[in-house]
């Protein structure tokens, strides 16, 4: 139950060639839900859940349920159309007996002002308390006391008259309604351009009507029709950029020897070529699976693990079983979320190192939540979750194959490797050739629940494919939490290859644009971080001066969610660009005030959308830009051939990426711990300091357990 309001998105950037409307076409999603709806859901979840609690705890759990799932959400109100964002429920307030001040008419009642103003409405208004809080930000009122102070002015929205916006994790996983949005709303270069140009037409067109207010006792208004003020241009800018490649990926096949496989811009999936190569183990794994699944499911927890027996001896994986039979199968009595847990605990107080749960269609989610809860924070053991209804399709064995190479890779393996040939300076020199460290850092802000969820990823080797890993949870961001982290994985980088790291390269997301502007201050926010990052060293220089570190620090800041749309123009017709392409921080779309450049990582769906590009602004780069003044686009290009080339060697995917690697482990990294790890206590570590004093979660450290 959803429908589909087809507009445009308009921002306005500063370019080389100054100020500019940067327009796209755009899609909202809204819910048939009203926010009452969801009220209505979460009261009878709240009493089927305390049937024995008194009446003023039950409200008061109500109120506190329906805050949760109602701030921070995105609604439209129907009769008008207009978005909002909630900030909370007032339940001292309902539309027949609360009023307000309404400018010229005096106090007035809600149900009375809907009566009057748009009387269609009035027949849904229910007696139920409890009104949204909304901030408009279109309108600003001025405080009495202090006319130079400006608020926010706080509406109140009936809920039955609230659509709810967006999609439900229930309707993200649903494959086929994905499918269906994505025919209304991917559209290819032609028709999007086809439609931003006739919306440019239409505004240029007309005459708009004026109205001008004088001053004095005797004011009056005036209305006068004029032509736009602003000249649009109807067809895109034209640019000259750049495509990055050819490379080369090394992988490990069955037979335990080397392949090559080439990446070039009309190919960047390897997909194919993977399904029967292996993976890379730098140091021996021995290791004990079990399979947990319901009675029901028995008989596909068989063929799992003959699945398991067949494809491990074509990929080289059956060494690096216990066992012969790889896996055991433990049945649970029930198909609860509590039952997949305890036969977690059951099979770890065995001796098993691995668990694979086959989750049933029916509550996958929750089962997944529970199985990833309870090995994180409580058994310290890898696990991988396999929907049960994948193995009775004919992409079993490719299932079976990638759930293989995930949980070897979680446990250390290398599925691939990037050569890194063409990172040269014009005068043949290997830019990486010192010890080099490529980091990814993301944070995840909880307003709701009052923490931010730190993760940080670093690479430990020449070729980048090993990684070391630290999150935190802290009550609020701040510099210094991201900095101690990235110094605590520096250090660990150090400790492993017993050489000081002369070259540090951050990868920093979940950045907002006002981050990297600085306001008032001598240093932007991401500025400050890393100052904070060379205090940190320089502190430890101080201290430990026979192991001084000479780091050169560069950072980019990673943005997925941009408006830009980059169109390849061949013969007056538009394509897609193709992977790889670059669009270099001198072309004329590019920011006059920031450096930045544009990347297009991977390819768009062969028949309808258009590839996005990611915007990486430079923040500090001491490594390839050590003088500003001094810029050389051929050291850019080198950054953005390495950032590319990171985009290959997420091992998740036999493809590229949209951020590199390590960004994405970070992602992921937060995501699980904000959705599965409550209390700070229960964050595991991943350095190497916290794995010696705590040997609480043994399996766990220095493994991507994602």
């Amino acid at each position: 139950h959803l429908e589909l309001f087809s507009g445009f998105r308009m921002t306005v950037i500063m370019t080389k060639n100054g100020p500019a409307i940067q327009a796209d076409t755009m899609t909202k999603v809204v819910r048939t839900m009203t926010a009452r709806q969801l009220m209505e859901e979460e009261e009878r979840k709240v009493r089927s859940r305390m049937r024995n609690a008194s009446a003023r705890e039950l409200d008061m759990a109500i109120q506190d349920a329906v805050d949760l799932a109602l701030a921070g959400s995105t609604v439209m109100t129907r009769y008008n159309s207009r978005i909002y964002r909630v900030a909370g429920v007032d339940w001292q307030k309902n539309a027949y007996e609360s009023t307000f001040e309404l400018r010229g008419k005096g106090e007035m009642s809600f149900m009375d002002y809907y009566k009057e103003r748009w009387p269609t409405t009035s027949k849904y208004i229910q007696k139920d308390w409890g009104l949204l809080i909304v901030e408009d930000r279109r309108r600003r009122i001025k405080d009495s006391a202090d006319k130079e102070e400006e608020k926010r002015r706080t509406i109140y929205l009936i809920p039955e008259l609230c659509a709810l916006c967006g999609m439900t994790d229930e309707m993200r996983d649903n494959h086929f309604l994905g499918k269906a949005i994505a025919q209304k709303t991917k559209l290819d270069p032609g028709e999007r351009i086809d439609r931003v140009g006739k919306m440019i037409r239409q505004l240029t067109s007309g005459m708009y009507t004026v109205k001008k207010e004088g001053r004095g006792s005797s004011s009056r208004k005036e209305e006068k029709k004029v032509a736009p003020p602003l000249d649009f241009r109807t067809n895109p800018e034209k640019i000259m950029v750049q495509t990055l490649g050819p490379y080369e990926i090394t992988a490990e096949g069955g037979d335990s020897k080397e392949r090559k496989i080439p990446i070039y811009r009309n190919r960047n999936n390897f997909n194919h070529e993977m399904r029967n190569i292996g993976a890379k183990f730098p140091s021996k794994i021995q290791i004990m699976c079990a399979i947990i699944c319901t009675r029901r499911d028995s008989r596909l927890g068989g063929e799992l693990q003959n699945r398991m027996r067949k494809l491990s001896r074509n990929m080289n994986f059956d060494r690096c079983f216990r066992s012969r039979d790889l896996a055991e199968i433990i049945e649970t009595k029930n198909d609860g979320p509590r039952d997949f847990a305890d036969a977690a605990s059951y099979a770890v107080s065995q001796g098993f190192d691995v668990i694979i749960a086959l989750v049933p269609p029916r509550s996958n989610k929750v089962i997944y939540n529970a199985v990833k809860q309870a090995c994180i924070t409580k058994l310290g053991v890898i696990s991988q979750c396999i929907q049960s209804k994948s193995l009775g399709s004919k992409r079993a064995d490719v299932v079976v194959g990638n759930s293989l190479k995930q949980i070897f890779s979680k446990l250390g393996a290398i599925a691939w490797e990037m050569s890194f040939n063409d990172l040269k300076l014009p005068n043949g020199l290997a830019v990486f050739k010192q010890p080099t460290m490529i980091v990814g850092v993301d944070t995840v802000e909880k307003k709701k629940l009052g923490y931010t969820t730190i993760g940080v990823v670093g690479t430990t080797n020449k070729l980048f494919s090993r990684t070391i890993w630290s999150v935190d949870k802290c009550a609020g961001y701040s510099p210094s939490a991201v900095a101690q982290l990235v110094f605590g994985l520096v250090k660990d980088f150090c400790m492993m290859n017993k050489v000081g790291l002369r070259q540090l390269i951050i990868y920093r997301q979940g950045v907002s644009e006002a981050h990297l502007v600085r306001r008032g201050g001598p240093l932007s926010v991401m500025e400050e971080e890393v100052k904070e990052l060379q205090d940190n060293i320089h502190k430890f220089n101080e201290q430990y001066p026979q192991r001084r570190l000479n780091t050169k620090i560069t950072m980019c800041v990673v943005q997925k969610r941009i408006a830009n749309r980059f169109f390849l123009c061949q013969d007056a017709k538009r394509f897609s660009p193709f992977p790889g392409t670059y669009i270099p921080s001198t072309s004329s779309v590019c920011s006059n005030e920031l450096r930045e450049f544009y990347l297009v990582p991977s390819e768009a769906h062969p028949n309808q959308g258009t590839a996005t590009p990611t915007k990486y602004t430079v923040v500090v780069d001491e490594v390839l830009q050590p003088d500003p003044a001094a810029f050389n686009i051929d050291r850019e290009r080198i950054l953005a051939s390495l950032t590319y080339q990171l985009c290959f060697m997420y091992s998740n995917w036999p493809g590229s990426v949209r951020v590199p690697s390590v960004l994405m482990q970070a992602g992921k990294l937060c995501t699980m711990m904000t959705e599965h790890v409550t209390h700070r206590e229960d964050v595991p570590h991943g350095n190497l300091e916290k794995r010696r004093g705590n040997a609480r979660k043994p399996v766990m450290y220095n493994k991507m357990f994602l």
